[in-house]
C-alpha cells in the first residue's frame, strides 16, 4: 500500500513540473544547441555587450547590473568577452591560475563580472579560485546553474564564499523578461529572448524531473520501470494519433469514412484524395506528406518552390514536405512541443493544425 502511495505522489509530482513548464518552440532546440554551454554564454554575452549589433546600447547590461545588484560599473566602456583566456591551468607561489572564463565584462576602471556558467558540465579543478585570481582578485563571480546550486569545494578551492555568488538560470529569464519589458527592446530581439526563454523553460523542466528521479531508489525504480515500457507506450500514442489524425481528415473534407491507417515498415500512413489529388499523410519520426503523380508538369514545378522534389527513381510521389505548426514540426518520436500540444491541449492542437493544412490543400489545389 505505502508503495502504491508513493507511485502515485511520484507521478503527481512528476505532472506538477510538467504543467508548469512552458514547453513551447524555440530555435536553439530545433538546431541542436538548447544544452550547449558555449550557445548559452554567446546569447548572454552578446545581450551584455553594448558594442554587439543587437542596437541597444547598454540598456541590457545596465538591467542586469540593476538586476544582481552590482554597483559602480561603467557600462558604457565595458568590454564583454566570452571565453576568456587566461592562460594555461597553472599554480604560481601557492595561486592556481589560467583556463578560460565562459563570459567576462570588463569596464575602463578595470571592474570585473566574470559568470562562470554550468549547464550539465562538472566542475573543473579549482575553476572559481583561478578566475578569481587571474583577476587579481577584483572580480565580482556568478557561478549560473539551472537550480541555483552551490560549487563543490574542490571548484573552489580556497576562494571565500563572499567572493562569488550562485545564481540560477530562472533568474536569467527574470532579467530577460526586463530586457524584453523595456522600451529599447525592438521586435527581432524581443524575438530572439523569446525564442531563448523558451528554451530555458523546456532545459529547467527536465532538470527538474531529473532531480525528481533521482531522489531516491524508489524513484529511480519507478522511472526505470515506465523507461522500459517506452518504446510500446510511444507506439500506442502513435497509432491513437494517426487514427485521430485520419477521423480529423474525415470532418475537415466533410467525407463518409475516415481514411484508413496502415503501416508501411516503421511509419504509419493514410491516404486522401482532394479534388482529384491523391496524397498520403505519413507518420515515420514527424508528420509529413507526399504527393501523389496526378498533378501537370507545370503544376509540379510550382510546388517544387514550396515542397521537396520526390527523386526516387519508380516513385509513384512527384514531391513531399513536413506538415509544421507553430512553425516547427510535429514529432511523434522524440515528442516536441507540438505532440505535447495534442496531448496536453487537443482543441488548441485541432485550431492550429487546421490552418496548416489549409494552407497545405491551398498549395496544391489545382
Amino acid at each position: 500500500m505505502d508503495e502504491e502511495i508513493n507511485l502515485i505522489r511520484f507521478f503527481e509530482e512528476g505532472a506538477k513540473i510538467l504543467k508548469e513548464s512552458k514547453l513551447s518552440f524555440n530555435i536553439f532546440e530545433m538546431l541542436g544547441q538548447s544544452s550547449r554551454e558555449m550557445t548559452h554564454s554567446a546569447f548572454i554575452a552578446g545581450l551584455l555587450n553594448p558594442k554587439c549589433n543587437h542596437g541597444i546600447g547598454t540598456k541590457f547590461l545596465d538591467l542586469f547590473l540593476e538586476r544582481f545588484n552590482i554597483h559602480n560599473f561603467d557600462s558604457a566602456s565595458t568590454e564583454v568577452i566570452v571565453e576568456k583566456d587566461c592562460g594555461i591551468e597553472r599554480e604560481e607561489n601557492g595561486k592556481h591560475l589560467g583556463g578560460r572564463i565562459d563570459i567576462f565584462v570588463q569596464d575602463k576602471n578595470d571592474n570585473i563580472i566574470v559568470i562562470e556558467n554550468k549547464i550539465y558540465a562538472n566542475d573543473q579543478d579549482y575553476q572559481l579560485e583561478r578566475y578569481w585570481n587571474s583577476t587579481d582578485r577584483k572580480a565580482t563571480i556568478f557561478y549560473l546553474t539551472l537550480d541555483g546550486h552551490e560549487p563543490s569545494k574542490n571548484s573552489c578551492g580556497n576562494i571565500p564564499k563572499a567572493c562569488y555568488t550562485c545564481i540560477s538560470y530562472s533568474e536569467i529569464q527574470q532579467w530577460l523578461a526586463d530586457c524584453k519589458a523595456s522600451k529599447e527592446c525592438n521586435p527581432d530581439i524581443s524575438f530572439a529572448i523569446t525564442h531563448y526563454m523558451n528554451n530555458l523553460d523546456s532545459l529547467i523542466s527536465d532538470f527538474e524531473l531529473e532531480k525528481l528521479i533521482t531522489q531516491s531508489f524508489q524513484n529511480l525504480r519507478f522511472a526505470l520501470a515506465v523507461g522500459k515500457q517506452a518504446d510500446t507506450i510511444r507506439e500506442k500514442i502513435r497509432e491513437h494519433f494517426m487514427d485521430w489524425f485520419a477521423e480529423y481528415i474525415k470532418e475537415m473534407l466533410e467525407q463518409t469514412d475516415a481514411p484508413n491507417v496502415y503501416s508501411e515498415k516503421k511509419e504509419k500512413i493514410f491516404t486522401v484524395e482532394y479534388e482529384s489529388l491523391k496524397l498520403d499523410f505519413c507518420l515515420d519520426h514527424n508528420i509529413y506528406v507526399r504527393l501523389y503523380k496526378t498533378v501537370s508538369e507545370d503544376k509540379g514545378i510550382i510546388l517544387n518552390n514550396h515542397w521537396h522534389p520526390y527523386s526516387a527513381q519508380g516513385s509513384p510521389y512527384i514531391a513531399w514536405k513536413y506538415l509544421e505548426i507553430n512553425g516547427g514540426t510535429i514529432n511523434f518520436y522524440e515528442f516536441n512541443h507540438n505532440a505535447y500540444l495534442w496531448l496536453d491541449n487537443e482543441s488548441k492542437f485541432r485550431e492550429e493544425l487546421g490552418e496548416a493544412l489549409k494552407e497545405l490543400f491551398a498549395e496544391i489545389k489545382v
